[in-house]
């Protein structure tokens, strides 16, 4: 099993900031890759930091782009570690793994706010040593229309074996992480996928849930502009790995939520306007996903 794990990360770290407890007291490290997102990592680890959990670490890897909180942030109680350059999200993951105490570690995404018993229930869950990995729910932060425009986030209110799709919101076991190599650095789009892939492979299918306690609050998209440009690097993304990683779509297929999955529009009261939005929307995105030459040109102005 190829490991993705370095031993020379230091060399791509311009500086570090830590508030350590003693290493005994840290069961769970919650790990934040940051980049250019400013106040919103500061909310994001403000509401981790209102629940006062001792048994608990923060641990932000700066990728760049957030000195306008800078001071703000070295006066949360967090580990905070500064890249030289931006490596990308799933090299700063495995940063975070290499500098963290916990036992379970959870990666978060750096604009999202976590619920008010997430460390509880995290710690909770994983008392149960038949569970390894699980990726949560997400609730949104905002109404925005553009936020119902997916139906991954919310799998429902059951328990049950999947694969990690979300990766601002999967917590797991730092030893099984260790044991399988780490957050692939040589991909971005589906890395929660393909660590899954390795996992399973490693310890089962049935280690690796779906957990409707916890949760973070984050939105999937909250303008057009965002939404189109999220789309065209997704189906870049997509192709890329089709191409050269076509065993992480066969290994996602063979997952089937037939009826578990609730419909996120059944929390809302759409209006016939809500409605025909929607409908445009999707029109929009079919259009620019199917005309190559738009998507070009639409990169170079959006």
């Amino acid at each position: 099993m190829k490991s993705f794990l370095k031993s020379n990360y230091n060399l791509y770290i311009k500086e570090k900031h830590k508030k350590t407890k003693k290493i005994d007291d840290i069961y769970l490290s919650i790990i934040i890759v940051s980049y250019n997102t400013n106040m919103d990592l500061l909310l994001c680890i403000k509401s981790i930091t209102e629940q006062l959990i001792p048994k608990a670490e923060i641990i932000v890897i700066d990728n760049g782009y957030n000195d306008l909180v800078y001071n703000r942030l070295l006066e949360y109680p967090i580990n905070y570690i500064k890249l030289k350059n931006n490596m990308g999200v799933c090299f700063g993951r495995n940063v975070g793994i290499t500098e963290s105490k916990g036992e379970i570690l959870a990666f978060l995404d750096d604009d999202c706010l976590v619920d008010n018993n997430f460390i509880n229930n995290a710690l909770s869950i994983f008392k149960n040593r038949s569970i390894y990995g699980l990726r949560g729910k997400i609730k949104f932060k905002t109404k925005t229309i553009y936020n119902l425009l997916q139906n991954h986030y919310d799998l429902g209110n059951s328990i049950f074996p999947y694969f990690i799709n979300v990766e601002g919101v999967c917590i797991v076991r730092k030893q099984a992480l260790i044991e399988v190599g780490g957050w692939n650095e040589n991909i971005w789009g589906h890395e929660g996928a393909e660590l899954s892939y390795r996992l399973v492979n490693k310890f089962g299918r049935d280690g690796l849930i779906y957990h409707p306690d916890i949760i973070i609050y984050h939105d999937f998209a909250n303008s057009l502009r965002k939404l189109i440009k999220k789309d065209i690097r997704h189906q870049k993304v997509y192709q890329l790995l089709k191409k050269d990683h076509n065993y992480i779509f066969n290994f996602t297929n063979s997952y089937k939520l037939e009826s578990k999955v609730s419909k996120v529009s059944t929390e809302y009261k759409l209006s016939f306007i809500d409605r025909f939005k929607i409908y445009c929307i999707e029109k929009i995105r079919y259009l620019v996903l199917t005309k190559p030459k738009l998507q070009k040109f639409l990169e170079l102005y959006l």
